[in-house]
């Protein structure tokens, strides 16, 4: 069994440059089993975005998605999940069962038309949505069970096991006492892993965030240590808390509870291997375009074509020195093999088109997918382009003008 964390930032999502190393994105961690094909989420904040992304290129999905509250920065991504936009996929939301607020009915309000143009009842998955109690149930070869937490309005903590090995995830939750309740110890107990909410410090949250609903970092660790944790992570980082003093905590909570590390957006885990490989492989699987965007001169008009892949990652993408010297009256986008891109392909896609703008060069794409199409769209870049369905429509145009 392994697991990734695609956003772990607590409150609100932020970009600032020193909070980048460990990542600005909000809650959302994907479980992936043995032999098991469907997708595991556990919420839904803007980190889900880029996890759509890894999604899209698939004919269909079926995706489980388990809410531990209605809380925004749980599920303010969901309505630029990707796959929630194809017919093919289904996607069954899981989440508490409340007297004052239904699931759908809570979903549904972040999309009201007041805050999104898209209702989520206009999107064209298969949704379903299942209310839960404390409860086991099975998904899969997976056994999933849920606890009630200690958090303003309630919160859910799973606990997934596979075999002999257990995950458990619990965020958002106060620790007001030194010695767990039942609740905590039968989600953490023995777990393999811990995935525990230490978004505050000792002093920060006794002077002022006591009923606030999470938990301290050297209290997390004490609970890791007493009920026989495997590795601990630390997560949903405050949005004040930069990457240095993440790491300054860490080095304090290790001299507790030694196998304490912190969630890092992109980390994935293979509980079959240590965290030094595995944090080297993604490190290294994350970096770069697997290959190189191509741009051919003809005419006065280039051509670009991308590969399969478009993932930037850290890297940068310099294209003006490409048009250094030449004189260009037209640029065409060529997407049909583009089969993936990450966010920051998305924003040079972008940039290249505010350069053509800024020179008066036009611009047209063609032979767009439907994942493309989607992601032009989200991202408001549709607007900038004349799409044609082929390359001669393109040229068509092209020449008229």
């Amino acid at each position: 069994m392994k697991f990734k964390f695609w956003g772990v930032r607590g409150s609100i999502p932020v970009p600032e440059q020193e909070m980048l190393k460990y990542g600005g994105n909000t809650s959302c961690l994907q479980v992936i089993p043995d032999g098991c094909d469907d997708i595991i989420v556990f919420d839904a904040g803007t980190g889900i975005r880029r996890l759509g992304f890894s999604l899209m290129q698939r004919e269909k999905i079926n995706c489980h998605i388990m809410i531990s509250h209605i809380h925004w920065d749980h599920i303010q991504g969901i309505p630029f999940f990707g796959p929630l936009y194809s017919k093919e996929n289904k996607i069954k939301f899981y989440g508490a069962l409340k007297v004052d607020a239904r699931l759908k009915e809570a979903l549904s309000g972040q999309m009201d038309s007041l805050y999104f143009p898209i209702k989520l009842d206009e999107l064209t998955a298969n949704m379903e949505f299942m209310e839960l109690i404390e409860e086991t149930f099975i998904i899969g070869n997976l056994k999933i069970m849920t606890r009630n937490q200690n958090h303003p309005g309630g919160s859910l903590g799973f606990r997934i096991q596979q075999g002999n090995q257990v995950i458990a995830y619990c965020t958002d939750n106060e620790l007001p006492d030194e010695e767990p309740v039942q609740n905590v110890v039968d989600l953490i107990k023995d777990a393999d892993v811990l995935i525990m909410d230490a978004m505050y410090d000792e002093d920060e949250y006794i002077k002022y965030r006591v009923g606030w609903g999470h938990a301290f970092f050297t209290r997390v660790a004490r609970y890791a240590a007493k009920q026989n944790v495997g590795k601990l992570y630390l997560t949903h980082h405050g949005p004040s808390v930069t990457d240095d003093v993440l790491e300054e905590r860490l080095e304090i909570a290790r001299r507790i509870f030694p196998e304490t590390y912190l969630a890092r957006e992109g980390l994935l885990v293979d509980l079959g291997q240590t965290i030094k490989k595995v944090e080297s492989d993604v490190e290294k699987s994350e970096i770069g375009c697997t290959d190189e965007v191509k741009f051919n001169f003809i005419d006065n008009k280039v051509f670009i074509e991308f590969p399969e892949e478009f993932i930037l990652s850290e890297s940068s993408f310099n294209f003006k020195h490409i048009f250094k010297g030449k004189h260009v009256n037209a640029i065409m986008f060529n997407f049909a093999n583009l089969k993936r891109i990450d966010s920051r392909g998305i924003g040079q896609v972008a940039a290249i088109i505010n350069f053509a703008s800024k020179f008066e060069i036009l611009v047209a794409a063609y032979s767009l997918t439907e994942y493309v199409h989607y992601l032009l769209k989200l991202t408001h870049i549709d607007s900038l382009l004349t799409i044609f369905e082929n390359e001669t429509q393109a040229l068509d145009f092209i020449e008229k003008r």
